[in-house]
């Protein structure tokens, strides 16, 4: 049901008149474009594509992939985007087998293109090299929505010349290589740079790559204006060979990173050690510091330290940090320009708190010191929920969702209510994110109320061409995915780049 109910937001959105081309692996570049006689895929995205603003491009293909390296020319506009999804009731495969090469470029010259529903490997088993993105974007106004990607370099690459690119909806895993050691492991679920407009994260579930979850880094580049928001990620750095944990969320370079907001993630890790989230990577200097970041309403577990450094302005509360080790570092330059809106968050650790790396303190230590956390809660770690979920209703289809469950006492199912997002009496399926081509965890007609989701017995796929498994989170953590057959809602139209959520 999620291709065909996929389908109809995007023939509701589109104006009379918008043409649907009919792409297939054995298609030609002489094709209709029909059913009968399809395009290839180079042909319909290509620079000599027929499709027009609003136009709908549907790739033919479960068992059969499209092999090779392609870029996409398309042009569409704001309020008639050029969409790429699949036939109804199928899914197409994009499969690179050249490992530098990215398997889908949106090149620069670009825009306006929606990129639905696709699955994207690369297929080549050599995990030494350094491997190209599964999708790599430099047209401006690119949406990324409901892929499932891995096994590439960088998962998803959206850099500055894309501006107001959304990534919503996504499975992001496995991506990611490593050289002999001691080489550490490379390659991010999601990587980003912007410098006007915006970058609109969101509703995706990312883990066990090589390396980060999402990293908005930049030696030259530019970190401003980006939103990400409700997001799953877990256990990133899994991949690598020595299981060594990556950063979950990193935002910041030798750049300074401004007009950031990160609110209502979820950031776990199985892993010990490291760093799960980190806000400021360089001291740039007084004249180059990092501001603006809002973080908020998120929910962060396990790992080492959490980094919050060099901010001129932040707003730091209604989180939840609950940690054995270390529970934040913070540095500033210390000077009297920073303005902080630091309080209302929830620490569940026996942890330190550790001040421009020379104070470690207790928790009240830190209060004294700082003047933050008046209005916060320290306590054990034992004392936090035992169970915490978190159901975010997918944007564009109305009863799909992405689900966060941690389960502190490792029961076998987890009561979740799905009233949010479905409505009695409809169908639904429940599918595991770390096995998403598996078979289904639970199907059924939604009674209302609580349904209880297993928490054991659950199967994970493996990444191409490594001999290390990676750790599954459960039962002590999982991510799904929820469907319900039903219509979509319309598509979410807010401006992202004046979303202000100050």
């Amino acid at each position: 049901m999620g291709s065909r109910a996929a389908l109809f937001l995007l023939v509701a959105a589109l104006p009379c008149g918008a043409a649907t081309w009919i792409v297939s692996p054995t298609g030609t570049g002489g094709g209709a474009g029909t059913v009968e006689d399809p395009l290839s895929l180079s042909k319909a995205i290509g620079q000599t594509s027929p499709a027009g603003p609003g136009d709908i491009i549907q790739l033919r293909g479960n068992s059969i992939g499209y092999t090779g390296a392609v870029s996409c020319y398309l042009t569409g506009a704001v309020a008639q985007p050029i969409t790429i999804t699949n036939y109804p009731s199928e899914r197409a495969l994009l499969v690179g087998t050249n490992i530098s090469a990215h398997v889908f470029t949106v090149v620069e010259g670009s825009s306006n293109v929606w990129i639905r529903g696709l699955h994207i490997i690369n297929a080549n088993t050599n995990r030494v090299p350094e491997r190209g993105h599964g999708i790599y974007v430099l047209g401006p106004g690119t949406k990324v929505l409901h892929c499932i990607i891995h096994d590439t370099g960088n998962g998803i690459g959206a850099w500055s010349q894309a501006p107001d690119t959304e990534l919503a909806g996504n499975i992001i895993y496995f991506n990611g290589y490593q050289d002999v050691s001691p080489d550490r492991g490379h390659g991010h679920g999601i990587y980003m740079q912007n410098l006007t407009g915006a970058k609109l994260v969101r509703n995706n579930i990312i883990f066990n790559q090589f390396g980060k979850g999402i990293q908005a880094y930049a030696q030259d580049g530019d970190l401003r204006h980006m939103i990400v928001s409700n997001n799953i990620c877990f256990n990133n750095g899994g991949a690598s060979r020595d299981l060594e944990p990556d950063d979950n969320i990193l935002v910041g370079g030798s750049q300074p990173a401004i007009d950031i907001k990160v609110i209502n993630n979820i950031a776990f890790t199985s892993l010990s050690g490291g760093i799960n989230v980190r806000f400021g990577y360089n001291n740039m200097g007084s004249d180059r510091i990092n501001d603006a970041l809002v973080f908020a309403n998120n929910y962060v577990a396990r790992g080492g330290a959490n980094y919050f450094q060099w901010w001129t302005n932040a707003i730091v509360t209604n989180n939840v940090f609950k940690n054995n080790q270390a529970s934040l570092v913070f540095k500033d330059d210390g000077t009297a320009k920073e303005v902080y809106n630091w309080n209302r968050n929830y620490y569940y650790s026996g942890g330190s708190w550790v001040v421009n790396a020379t104070n470690t303190y207790s928790f009240s230590q830190w209060k004294s010191a700082t003047g933050f956390d008046a209005n916060s809660t320290q306590a054990s770690e034992a004392s936090a929920p035992a169970t915490v979920v978190h159901v975010f209703a997918d944007p564009y289809i109305s009863g799909r969702s992405q689900i966060s469950i941690i389960n502190w006492d490792s029961n076998d199912v987890v009561a979740v209510d799905f009233s949010s997002v479905l409505s009695v009496g409809q169908s639904y399926t429940l599918k595991n994110a770390q096995d998403y081509f598996g078979s289904a965890v639970l199907t059924g007609t939604y009674a209302g109320g609580t349904v209880n989701v297993p928490m054991t017995n659950l199967t994970a796929t493996l990444p191409l061409g490594v001999t290390n498994i990676p750790p599954t989170s459960w039962p002590v953590m999982n991510a799904f995915v929820l469907t319900g057959d039903a219509i979509p809602s319309g598509v979410v139209t807010a401006n992202i780049g004046t979303l202000n959520l100050r």
